[in-house]
């Protein structure tokens, strides 16, 4: 967590900007804003912070206390598997149509609870990644007319756009980040089907490349698996004689 002098400094610098804008039209140099008493004060203050900030910097203080970053494991448990246990399940479980007392959630409530679940399960179930990677990945919204052969009738089809449709480097090459499922891959064959993670656009990719990932099937206690949370939040999910 950013130390509070951070936050500060950021809203004297708008202060001052907006300042500047506002005298703009009784200035003719910019060494004329040091006689604007409320400038002159503000240029001030933000010395002030700035010089506490360096301090804090220095001395690594911060607001929050650091040493609770980090949830503490249960014994002969890794903290991976002590926050999918105390975090993910929970949320995973609060996904559920229903109420305990057997009453239906309201729609909105049920995709906002399955939208706070995905995006925890990426972060704790798939290897590491920037943020930034996940919040700029797209899904495909349309797919050919001519459905292919490897993809069942009644199954869910979320295949990557066409070249044309996607955005490309200055190069012509391909600069955006795909999910996607498919039912064959690299010349095997996936009855159930298949969600891949492609990054073209990420910090490092003109270093590393193209990266893509299998994004592994998880079977939970109940009978429910992960690409069932998934393709519910992008589909809906039916239930027989429930909502209309």
């Amino acid at each position: 967590m950013l130390h509070q002098s951070t936050h500060s400094l950021g809203k004297l610098t708008a202060l001052q900007r907006v300042g500047y804008y506002l005298y703009r039209h009784q200035v003719r140099r910019n060494q004329d804003y040091k006689t604007i008493p409320i400038l002159n004060a503000l240029e001030e203050k933000i010395k002030e912070v700035g010089q506490v900030k360096k301090k804090w910097d220095k001395t690594r203080t911060y607001v929050a206390n650091q040493t609770g970053k980090w949830i503490d494991p249960v014994e002969g448990e890794t903290v991976l598997t002590t926050l999918r246990r105390e975090l993910l399940e929970p949320m995973r479980i609060s996904c559920r149509p229903r109420r305990k007392n057997g009453v239906f959630c309201e729609p909105d409530v049920i995709a906002r609870d399955l939208l706070h679940y995905l995006k925890w399960a990426f972060i704790l179930d798939l290897p590491p990644r920037r943020q930034k990677a996940y919040r700029t990945t797209e899904i495909a919204l349309t797919c050919p007319i001519q459905k292919p052969a490897d993809v069942p009738t009644d199954s869910c089809y979320f295949p990557l756009p066409p070249p044309e449709e996607r955005k490309k480097n200055i190069d012509g090459t391909l600069a955006d980040n795909y999910l996607y499922k498919v039912y064959s891959d690299e010349g095997v064959l996936y009855p159930a089907g298949l969600w891949i993670l492609e990054l073209r656009s990420y910090k490092t990719d003109d270093t590393y490349g193209v990266y893509t990932m299998k994004i592994p099937e998880r079977t939970f206690e109940d009978g429910t698996t992960f690409y069932n949370h998934l393709e519910h939040y992008l589909c809906g999910w039916w239930i027989a004689g429930g909502r209309k």
